[in-house]
């Protein structure tokens, strides 16, 4: 039985202006889907370095201000955006970066809901 998988559809948030590794693998990310036929958008503060490079990348950029981690006008502004354009946006897709590049992690509960033997920031 062969299987056609469906392009992904992924928009990638990042409101940082400046250009540091987070930037750097949303834009690598995002050209790689880009060049495997999958569909992306960048959401990105306007004039960011990252708006810039991966708009220069052809990768379609949405400016998008965000101020803070508790701006719930910009968070109304990107649902009005893409209202019925993405699809479910409660979906989540964990991956690992190896040396061969991001690989799915198949378990994602297991990753996030391992046990330490001592205290842990963040457990």
């Amino acid at each position: 039985m062969t299987t056609t998988r469906r392009p992904l559809r992924v928009v990638h948030v990042d409101p940082a202006r400046n250009w540091r590794g987070g930037e750097r693998q949303v834009h690598l990310l995002a050209r790689e889907l880009a060049r495997r036929g999958h569909e992306n958008l960048v959401v990105a503060a306007p004039g960011s370095a990252l708006a810039d490079r991966a708009a220069a990348s052809g990768v379609p950029v949405y400016p998008l201000a965000i101020h803070g981690d508790l701006d719930v006008a910009a968070v109304f502004r990107l649902v009005r955006a893409f209202k019925n354009r993405f699809g479910a946006v409660n979906e989540l897709g964990v991956f690992a970066m190896t040396d061969r590049g991001l690989k799915g992690v198949s378990n994602p509960s297991a990753l996030f809901l391992s046990q330490h033997g001592q205290d842990v920031a963040g457990s």
